[in-house]
């Protein structure tokens, strides 16, 4: 995952996040340093933060305290629409509480739900479940069962050294996060077939260990301790086949193993752990009636697991003392007993819009050294392509049916806005359940990917009202222009991201989605040579005509960029533009004037950055009228 700054309202959490801690505790506290040392240890990739669940949650209220046009509505759900052919006119709500009904209608509505129940009312086509290998040509769809790599040797939370893929991120080459294995290795049994098995759901669950601020764990009404004696058969099967394992599988059992803690300040740690798998494949397209059966379930297995864990003969006396040492905190979800109220789930309904993101889109690409260009990018996903167990089948050496960990096979990549965006309906926006499949998800599905794709949904949305026209009549280029330019990333590169003050930044994002380059670096202070200059001049001529190929100039591009070739002075690269607007009969493009304005008038070279300012002014009076 990348730890870095990718839009401005995620940033600007993070630093209250950041700040509370520092002026609560000072730098120099355990406090501060377990909230800086992010959720999977130390290292240099670690630039994430960690929280208390109430430190978060204060700091969202307070930046929607601070928005005097918000008006903010809790505790209802989608029940109802209105539509009009393509127009979605208004939606209904009820109360969890009251029944109470209300109807509100707007210009232009966002979905950003897990469930993306609006979307479904309004008619918009979706997908629940895991799509067929052959429907996609994806490796990882379908049924399958996959053999994890990188498990040698026991792993601790702060252990840096045991993060190894992929192996561009640990050799420096990759300005990602490493992660501890991978799972690629295909096991016979993986048929390949789709169906509805929806990846596991689970609640995570805050413990506490400081014996003043801990609750001790009761299980609730209908607590079996049958239903948690096969955790112990599997950890004995595992650890036959592993001596020294990686826990990561069906349970994350025992209760403290990597990763299904993660540490969080003041003593407490985020349980990501009591997963039920099989049990959630109704949840998607249920109503609410059988989706609070399900959470009753998973709140139920939560409690009784760690009571199980704590308290039954049949769990190692070593597991016991150590799951003992934790409860859930005081401080935390008062209102709940001391519970969360959310539950995580990690895949619902996923439109189908007008363009499907799939695996291909999330890993190096044909003739690239990067994931696919798409011309319409307005975010990224960076995380790997994973998915939690999606049935409780298993066979012997392999993961769970469906666990998947693709973190050598994924790269970070492009989110196009089509996959925003309904064939049917003109004034929606899915900011959350977007167009992909179910392997492709795994890279876009969470917190960080699902904040940036919803801040530029924003965008979109503002944007539309300013312009009097539904989203989906957007000009992409003006859209990706106010992104860029308001400091949302578009395009991953290894050398900077959205805090640079470069006047170069919003060119390189914006033509990165163009095909200007062909690998994760920018190489923005690197002179440009004749071959790459000769393929941009052409590609700028292709965007005045309306026609770019972004994929294929991408392709040329990398290529170009391995090549032994001379520098371009600005003179040249100014003749090349020149040729390509007189071409087109566009005298009101002054290439000279430009040279001027961006100061490269008269230069021996050009540097890559400067040049993207340059073709970036040239094209602004095409790409915003």
């Amino acid at each position: 995952m990348y730890d870095g700054y990718r839009a401005p309202i995620e940033e600007e959490w993070l630093a209250k996040i950041r700040e509370y801690y520092r002026e609560t505790y000072g730098e120099d506290s355990d406090e501060y340093r377990v909230s800086q040392s992010g959720p999977f240890g130390g290292g240099p990739y670690s630039g994430a933060l960690t929280w208390e669940p109430h430190v978060g949650e204060s700091k969202f209220e307070e930046l929607v305290a601070a928005e005097s046009n918000l008006t903010l509505i809790r505790g209802y759900y989608p029940d109802a629409v209105e539509r009009a052919n393509r127009r979605l006119q208004a939606i209904y709500f009820r109360s969890f509480q009251t029944q109470k009904r209300i109807r509100i209608s707007a210009d232009i509505f966002i979905d950003t739900t897990y469930e993306a129940d609006a979307a479904a009312l309004a008619g918009v086509p979706y997908r629940i479940g895991r799509e067929d290998r052959n429907e996609y040509n994806e490796i990882y769809a379908g049924k399958i069962f996959v053999k994890r790599s990188g498990d040698e040797g026991q792993f601790v939370v702060d252990d840096y050294d045991k993060l190894q893929y992929p192996h561009s991120a640990r050799a420096g080459k990759l300005n990602v996060r490493p992660w501890w294995g991978t799972m690629q290795e295909i096991f016979s049994e993986s048929t390949g077939e789709g169906d509805g098995g929806v990846q596991a759901y689970n609640f995570r669950v805050c413990l506490s260990r400081d014996p003043g601020n801990r609750v001790t764990v009761e299980p609730l009404e209908g607590y079996n301790r049958n239903d948690f004696l096969p955790i112990v058969e599997k950890e004995r099967q595992d650890a036959e086949l592993y001596p020294h394992p990686i826990k990561s599988g069906l349970l994350n059992y025992p209760l403290i193993s990597f990763p299904a803690v993660i540490p969080i300040p003041n003593k407490k740690c985020d349980w990501n752990a009591a997963a039920i798998p099989g049990g959630v494949d109704e949840y998607p397209d249920g109503n609410w009636e059988t989706r609070e059966r399900i959470l009753k379930r998973h709140r139920e297995f939560a409690f009784g697991l760690l009571y199980f864990l704590q308290n039954d003969e049949a769990v190692p006396e070593k597991v016991r003392n150590e799951a003992n040492q934790w409860g859930f905190p005081k401080d935390e979800f008062q209102d709940n007993d001391h519970f969360p109220h959310e539950f995580y789930a990690r895949e619902g309904r996923r439109i189908v819009g007008r363009y499907v993101f799939r695996e291909q889109d999330a890993c190096i690409g044909r003739g690239l050294r990067r994931a696919p260009v798409h011309y319409d990018a307005i975010a990224i996903a960076d995380w790997f392509m994973d998915s939690h167990d999606c049935s409780p089948e298993r066979i012997r050496g392999a993961e769970g049916d469906g666990f998947t960990c693709l973190s050598e096979f994924s790269r970070p990549s492009q989110i196009p806005y089509r996959t925003l965006l309904s064939n049917d309906i003109d004034n929606l926006i899915i900011g959350l359940a977007v167009s992909a499949t179910h392997v492709a998800w795994g890279s876009i599905r969470v917190e960080p990917c699902y904040m940036h794709i919803a801040e530029s949904a924003g965008y979109a949305a503002a944007m539309a009202v300013d312009k009097g026209i539904a989203p989906t009549e957007l000009r992409i280029t003006s859209l990706q222009r106010k992104l860029a330019e308001s400091r949302i990333m578009l395009s991953f590169f290894n050398e900077f991201d959205m805090e640079s003050e470069q006047p170069w930044v919003p060119a390189v994002q914006y033509l990165g989605t163009k095909g200007f380059f062909g690998s994760y670096f920018a190489w923005p202070e690197r002179p440009l040579t004749e071959a790459v200059a000769r393929l941009w001049a052409k590609a700028f001529g292709d965007m005045l005509d309306g026609n770019l190929d972004a994929s294929r100039y991408a392709c040329n591009v990398a290529e170009a960029e391995l090549k032994d070739s001379k520098c371009i002075n600005a003179k040249t690269f100014a003749d090349l533009l020149q040729r390509e607007a007189d071409y087109r009969e566009l005298a009101q493009i002054s290439i000279e004037s430009k040279l001027s304005e961006v100061a490269l008038e008269g230069k021996s070279e050009l540097s890559r950055g400067s040049t993207s300012l340059l073709v970036y002014s040239l094209l602004s009076h095409i790409d915003t009228e």
